[in-house]
């Protein structure tokens, strides 16, 4: 599942990836709500409920996955390979998850001992009643990485989610 495809070229190059699931500006710019139906017949668009895709995908599968206990709530991850540590943090959105970084995780497990984990409230992770801030996610990130990978880390982030990194 991709969001943001602006051209061709960045279509082509994420159906050779393997992505079955795509949006941007390059397939549509925001249109009202009582053009969309037309709009969809007309391009024989699927429209895609998101959650259901996971599920149908079984991607929010943890069985290759680990917990951490951490003090607000248990953080998935998923860690693959060896070497110097990389962890790899997805965007902040309400259906973001670890596997935004599903197709090159492996690439990385090459030369890096990888970490991708679902923020507290995401995916696989923990979901308390708590208000979910940049100071909490920052928190747990620095816990994250003191606690489980113990060594100085590339830290990779998907859109928002840089702003964590910066504040940690």
């Amino acid at each position: 599942l991709t969001e943001g495809v602006e051209t061709q070229e960045q279509a082509d190059i994420l159906i050779s990836y393997g992505c079955e699931v795509a949006q941007g500006f390059y397939y549509s710019r925001p249109i009202p709500i009582d053009e969309f139906e037309a709009y969809t017949r007309e391009h024989y668009v699927v429209v895609v409920d998101v959650i259901q895709f996971s599920f149908e995908k079984n991607l929010l599968s943890d069985k290759n996955g680990q917990y951490y206990n951490w003090k607000y709530g248990n953080i998935f991850y998923l860690k693959a390979g060896s070497g110097s540590p990389v962890l790899l943090i997805h965007d902040t959105d309400a259906a973001a998850s670890s596997i935004e970084w599903n197709k090159i995780i492996s690439r990385l497990a090459k030369n890096h001992t990888v970490y991708a984990i679902d923020l507290l409230g995401c995916g696989r992770s923990g979901k308390p009643a708590l208000e979910y801030t940049n100071y909490l996610y920052t928190q747990m990130i620095l816990s994250f990485m003191k606690d489980v990978i113990q060594d100085k880390t590339i830290v990779v982030a998907s859109n928002i989610s840089a702003s964590l990194v910066i504040m940690a």
